[in-house]
């Protein structure tokens, strides 16, 4: 979803901005079952947006955050399905030019 198109649409300028949207059934419905209300934050979304010097940045929500704020406890494919979410977030920055942002850290790429 490209937010900077829609900004065109109504006539405003905003720099790059997209939301990413991915996920799977075969990862969320194990978190929907130990907490419904993880369908508000599911699929999983990243936002690809540019600043105003020109860096271009990827935010998200931390999966342990997400955990945490559905109360989703240690319910086998469920948690390994966040740890796995947090891995590959973790590991965005060697497959990617992107400097992370999320609402629990800023890295650097590596």
């Amino acid at each position: 979803m490209t937010h900077t198109a829609g900004a065109q649409k109504i006539g405003r300028a905003l720099r790059p901005t997209e939301l990413l949207i991915f996920g799977s059934p075969q990862a969320g419905t194990p978190l929907l079952l130990c907490s419904q209300s993880m369908g508000i934050d599911l699929p999983l979304k990243a936002l690809a947006w540019q600043d105003d010097s020109g860096q271009v940045w990827l935010s998200y929500n931390d999966p342990l955050y997400l955990q945490s704020r559905h109360g989703i406890r240690d319910y086998g494919v469920a948690a390994q399905n966040i740890r796995n979410t947090r891995a590959a977030t973790r590991d965005a920055p060697r497959v990617s030019a992107f400097k992370l942002k999320s609402n629990l850290r800023v890295s650097a790429p590596r």
